[in-house]
């Protein structure tokens, strides 16, 4: 019984040291913090606006087309940010997985 004891807390210190070594690994940033270089968006219909000003019904808006500028890399207290105006609804998404 008593190696079966030593045994466990072997096996245990082992695995702790296993886990140790994973949560050192480098941390990933999502956003390179200057432009949306490696992200594409998707906007759908804006929102209360039905027709243009030619009278023509507005659509999807769709992958990476962003005529309005809803989302958008500005300048907040000397940082950049990103800003989603909210004018349309869509999305942000990465080329990457994680």
């Amino acid at each position: 019984m008593k190696y079966l004891f030593i045994l466990f807390i072997i096996a245990f210190l082992s695995a702790c040291q296993d886990r140790a070594k994973n949560d050192a690994d480098p941390w990933i940033s999502l956003w390179n913090g200057n432009d949306l270089e490696g992200w594409h968006s998707y906007l759908g219909e804006p929102y209360n606006v039905d027709i243009d000003s030619l009278g023509n019904k507005i659509e999807r808006f769709g992958v990476d087309n962003d005529p309005l500028e809803v989302i958008q890399v500005v300048e907040l207290d000397n940082e950049n940010s990103i800003r989603i105006s909210g004018v349309a609804w869509g999305m942000l998404y990465t080329e990457d997985s994680y």
